[in-house]
């Protein structure tokens, strides 16, 4: 399919991306794949950033997509000073690559059907930390194949992803 790639494609895109985006090839990296809008909560995953870098200064995050909350998003990077670890990508076409880059998926949603970028970050083998609302627990299991928070669990999903940072065996 579109969003799975073969083992050297995975590879390869890895560090394309990687090198394009200024990411050093070890550096662990949590991408957010979202529209920018309330349901998605886009700045709860700045705030989590913020916490999860105190624990893990060499995390690096990927936000693809665009929408009504991108200034707030900014603002929010800007004020927690955390652009220099931060990586802003608008929409793109390249989700797969994106994921292959990445290191682990986070879904900061107040409330959701099942999000298309579930299945996609799951093919692509990635764990995922998200929300425990609507459809997300159909397809995370938590302490499974990821971490599931309660919505707005800021410290939670900080907790997550610092965890899954630290420990490249326990993300695979």
């Amino acid at each position: 399919s579109e969003f799975t790639l073969e083992e050297e494609a995975k590879k390869e895109a890895r560090k394309r991306i990687r090198s394009e985006l200024g990411i050093p090839q070890k550096a662990p990296v949590a991408i957010l794949v979202a529209c920018l809008k309330p349901q998605k909560a886009p700045v709860d995953f700045v705030e989590a950033a913020r916490l999860a870098a105190k624990k893990r200064s060499d995390i690096f995050f990927l936000v693809a997509g665009d929408g009504e909350l991108r200034n707030d998003v900014e603002r929010a990077i800007e004020r927690n000073r955390l652009s220099s670890s931060f990586r802003l990508l608008g929409w793109r076409m390249d989700i797969a690559e994106l994921l292959a880059a990445s290191d682990m998926l986070v879904l900061t949603s107040r409330w959701e059907g099942l999000p298309r970028v579930l299945p996609q970050a799951m093919c692509a083998r990635l764990p995922v930390v998200a929300t425990n609302v609507d459809g997300i627990p159909e397809a995370v299991v938590h302490n499974r194949n990821g971490f599931l928070c309660s919505p707005g669990d800021i410290r939670g999903i900080a907790d997550g992803m610092a965890v899954l940072a630290g420990n490249a065996k326990l993300r695979r």
